[in-house]
């Protein structure tokens, strides 16, 4: 019988545990692809959802109610881009720009309370805010034979009729929420925007242009 050297046993305990090392990679290689680790999921959420929540907390129809508020305020954005491209009458003028304001200060709170709830996004605008907005358009179209005080008067019904439709319909869906809202948060939200839209309102009705 060959009696090996001492030291051979030792080489063959480190491959042995070169090899248990390998192997526990391996493994966790296989565990970390399996469980989805360092790949970043695509979201349908409107902004990056918090950490701690892994699926939204709202129920049907408070996420119907968020998504309809997201899609009329792109609306009004809009609207509010497309009228202050043009000259108005001075009150109209700083009337849009208060609605332009109140959106921005709006917007901040809605992503602060989508975040929070994980809301899922509306998918672009609904068809009938796409109509309000193309005939928006058409009407800040200057006719090229059109006299200048009836083109203003044009542009002005135009846009007082667009802003009235449109912040009438987020009102309702503000008042929705205070009404029918289940969620605290959610209602919080809606109490908070619904005085300044509500006074809006008051100025496109009670305002001559």
């Amino acid at each position: 019988m060959i009696q090996l050297p001492w030291w051979h046993g030792i080489s063959r305990l480190r491959v042995s545990l070169r090899q248990f090392a390998w192997l526990l990679m391996a493994v966790g290689v296989a565990v970390c692809l399996l469980s989805g680790c360092g790949r970043r999921h695509a979201t349908p959420f409107a902004e990056q959802p918090s950490p701690d929540l892994a699926v939204t907390t709202l129920d049907a129809q408070d996420i119907t109610t968020i998504a309809s508020v997201i899609q009329i305020q792109a609306t009004i954005t809009r609207g509010c881009e497309l009228s202050l491209a043009r000259p108005l009458p001075e009150n109209l003028r700083l009337l849009v720009q208060d609605i332009t304001d109140q959106q921005q200060s709006r917007g901040r709170d809605l992503a602060a309370l989508v975040q929070l709830k994980n809301a899922p996004a509306s998918e672009g605008l609904a068809r009938h805010q796409e109509a309000w907005l193309a005939g928006l358009a058409r009407s800040l179209t200057a006719a090229p034979d059109a006299a200048p005080d009836v083109t203003t008067d044009r542009v002005t019904a135009a846009v007082v009729s667009f802003h009235r439709t449109t912040q009438t319909e987020i009102f309702r869906w503000l008042r929705h929420a205070v009404d029918e809202s289940r969620d605290p948060d959610v209602q919080a939200y809606a109490k908070r925007q619904i005085r300044g839209v509500a006074n809006i309102r008051a100025r496109l009705d009670d305002h001559e242009f």
